[in-house]
Order: C-alpha cells, then sequence, then structure tokens
C-alpha cells in the first residue's frame, strides 16, 4: 500500500480494532457464491431477491445493499467452480500480504463505493449485475498488483502469469466501458478503491524511473570524452558505445576492449577449436 497519511491512519485503526476483523472473509464470499447459484439453478427467480433496487432497499429489504457480492458471474457449473476455487486462491493472496483486517476493510470500502454509486444513479446501475464484476476486479487488480509475476495454470494446461490475466480483465473493462459510455461510468467509479489503494504507488514509481531515465542518460554522456571521443571501442567490429550507448563493453587483461556479441562469438570460436583438436 501507499505509504503517508492514509496508511498510517490504516495501522492505528487496525491496532484498535483488527481484533474484529473476519478471517478468511473472501473465502465465505466464495462459498456464498457458490451456494446461491445452486438455489438458482433450483429457482431461477431467487436471484431477484438478492438484486440491486434502491426503491426495495428504502422499503425496507437492506439485505439489497450488499447481496449483489454474492451474484454468480456465470450459469454454467464448471466455470462456477473455477469462479469460486479462483476467489479463494485470490483471497489466500491477500490475507498473506495485508491480513484479514485489511482485506476487510477493502472489501466494504469496494462495497461502499458501489452502493453509492447505485443509489446515486438506480436507473444505470441495473439489478448490479455489474456491481459483482467490478468487485472480483478491484480483487483481482489488488492481487495482481502484489503478485505480478505468480504463475497460475490457465484451464489447468496453460501456465501464465498473473499480470497478463489483469491485463485481459482490463482489456474486457474498457470494451465494455466503450460498447456502453453510459452505463460505462461505472467502471471507472466502481475501481475507485483500487485506484485509491495502488494509484499513490504507481505515481511514484512512474517518477522514480524518469528520474533513473535521466541518472542514466547524465552518466553515459559524462562516460563520453570532453572531445566527443568513445569510452569504449570494441577491438574486433570497432562499434563504440556512442555509436550504440545499450550495449556492453568487456576489458581484457592486456587491455583491449570487446563489446559483449564479439567476446561471446570469440569464446564459442575457442571452444570450438578446442573441441576440434
Amino acid at each position: 500500500m501507499a505509504y503517508g497519511f492514509g496508511p498510517r491512519l490504516i495501522a492505528s485503526t487496525e491496532r484498535k480494532f483488527g481484533h474484529l476483523a473476519i478471517p478468511n472473509l473472501l473465502h465465505w464470499v466464495a462459498g456464498f457464491q457458490f451456494l446461491v447459484f445452486v438455489i438458482s439453478v433450483i429457482d431461477p427467480n431467487y436471484m431477484s431477491l438478492l438484486a440491486f433496487d434502491r426503491d426495495a432497499i428504502f422499503s425496507g429489504q437492506v439485505w439489497r445493499l450488499v447481496s449483489y457480492l454474492f451474484f454468480p458471474q456465470t450459469s454454467s457449473m464448471f466455470w462456477i467452480l473455477i469462479s469460486v476455487f479462483f476467489l479463494w486462491f485470490i483471497s489466500n493472496g491477500l490475507e498473506s500480504a495485508w491480513g484479514s483486517f485489511r482485506v476487510n476493510l477493502y472489501l466494504c470500502a469496494i462495497l461502499f463505493c458501489l452502493t453509492s454509486v447505485g443509489l446515486i444513479a438506480p436507473r444505470l446501475v441495473g439489478n448490479g449485475g455489474l456491481f459483482s464484476i467490478l468487485v472480483f476486479a478491484n480483487l483481482f487488480f489488488a492481487f495482481a498488483s502484489h503478485y505480478p509475476n505468480q504463475q497460475i495454470m490457465l484451464m489447468m494446461i496453460i501456465p501464465i502469469k498473473v499480470k497478463y490475466l489483469a491485463w485481459v480483465n482490463a482489456a474486457y473493462l474498457l470494451m465494455f466501458f466503450l460498447a456502453a459510455p453510459v452505463l460505462g461510468f461505472i467502471i471507472p467509479l466502481g475501481l475507485v478503491p483500487y485506484l485509491v489503494v495502488f494509484g499513490p504507488d504507481f505515481i511514484r514509481n512512474w517518477r522514480q524511473r524518469g528520474v533513473a531515465a535521466g541518472r542514466r542518460s547524465r552518466f553515459q554522456a559524462d562516460s563520453l570524452g570532453s572531445d566527443g571521443q568513445a569510452f569504449h571501442t570494441c577491438s574486433i567490429c570497432g562499434i563504440d558505445d556512442i555509436a550504440d550507448p545499450s550495449i556492453e563493453f568487456r576489458v581484457a587483461s592486456d587491455g583491449d576492449e570487446f563489446c559483449l556479441p564479439c567476446l561471446t562469438s570469440k569464446q564459442q570460436e575457442g571452444q570450438a577449436d578446442s573441441t576440434s583438436s
């Protein structure tokens, strides 16, 4: 998470109320999603009792403020099992990175943000089906930000890194936004919890990369002689660090310099000669 006042406030709150957190809360969410799926197969009308409906909420059906959290995102038994397993997997990763209290707080922030949007613009929200997609997106993007190189088996066969699946998920949301811009405005609002938590880190890393690039450019400029002469020149091919600043050079014991490609080629030739002899 980002550094600053926000994280310090969260740490202070955790010390006071951390004992109230529900361990493995997302495991329960995954379990209820599967339960709702099974009940909806038996009684298709059951889903209407969980749908987001502002008028019904104001008439006393307050469970609809959060019940969209348990909407299954598929009507296939195979895919609901995959979805539940994946949410369980995400839960374990976030619990390990944050602890139960911060996972609880993050999920509450997601629900608060989405429910607020639904209460303000109920006609655009509909039954809240998009909300369940955005809940998963916030959770998955958080997991991918912590474990970008975590490898999973897609369809139990294809190994793929989590960061690539996150980009696919982002592309899906972008396509939805472009296909229905009037409804699509809910997407950036629904991703506010993720942006608040990880946005400052992204900005900081972007700035650090810019500073590092500037330092690298100044170093390369200082590495050149004051008269514009190259600092490194390959003794074999003649390439220098002016022609290609990114190339690496090695200096032999006799003082001769070699670019890395020529040195590798020379070493391979030497191995071939020793083998033939």
